[in-house]
């Protein structure tokens, strides 16, 4: 049986620690959301550039939140919920309705 998006989002968004960058679950989901809805949401550094400017890397850490970005989209690829082309990540169809979720349950927290 599929997995609700509310269980993706619970089983997705978890807090993570790679290469000296910690990134939590919200700032995860914050990055997500204004990563998709970027004008260039295709390369996962640009995701690594908005979890930065949400909660900054020690000046020491070469580039930040890289590893923690990486993480985030091979478990969104895992979900179903995101595949590769031509270098560049896109949404599935299901991806689409959980991208759907997660900026509304944002927005009703006010979170964004």
């Amino acid at each position: 049986m599929p997995k609700t998006n509310e269980e993706l989002n619970a089983e997705i968004f978890k807090d993570m620690k790679r290469d000296g960058c910690a990134a939590t679950a919200h700032q995860q989901r914050q990055a997500f959301v204004k990563w998709k809805a970027s004008p260039t949401p295709d390369r996962y550094s640009h995701l690594a550039a908005h979890m930065n400017r949400i909660t900054p890397a020690p000046a020491d850490v070469p580039y930040p939140y890289h590893r923690c970005a990486d993480a985030l989209v091979q478990k969104l690829r895992k979900a179903g919920l995101m595949h590769v082309s031509a270098a560049k990540w896109s949404l599935t169809e299901r991806g689409e309705s959980f991208y759907a979720y997660v900026a509304a349950t944002l927005e009703e927290t006010s979170e964004v």
